[in-house]
């Protein structure tokens, strides 16, 4: 198969390919940071607590996800989109910032 080939296949216009390939790019960074992310989840919270324990942070975390979305769909209906989503970056941001690092510094070196 030539590029022409492929690029109608996948019906990307002339143009297209490298915002294409940019956010293909992303996707596959996404994915691997993701997959980093869980695993090292998944350790940390086994390594605390144990398996039987696991059901019910999947149960937990549903019902606060079903709560933040309803809550942040009942805002847009009072505020525009976007500044609920850059208030959303700034509290996660500013949420992960407060967080205390479990090593400091001086013990790296």
């Amino acid at each position: 198969m030539n590029q022409r080939q492929v690029m109608d296949l996948l019906n990307i216009r002339t143009g297209e390919g490298k915002m294409v390939f940019i956010l293909f790019g992303l996707a596959v960074l996404e994915f691997l940071a993701n997959a980093l992310a869980r695993t090292t989840t998944y350790a940390l919270f086994l390594a605390e607590f144990n398996a039987q324990t696991l059901p019910y942070a999947y149960i937990g975390v549903a019902i606060f996800a079903t709560l933040i979305s309803y809550a942040l769909l009942k805002l847009t209906d009072r505020i525009s989109l976007a500044n609920v989503l850059l208030s959303n970056f700034a509290f996660v941001a500013a949420g992960i910032g407060s967080i205390k690092p479990p090593i400091s510094r001086s013990q790296l070196s």
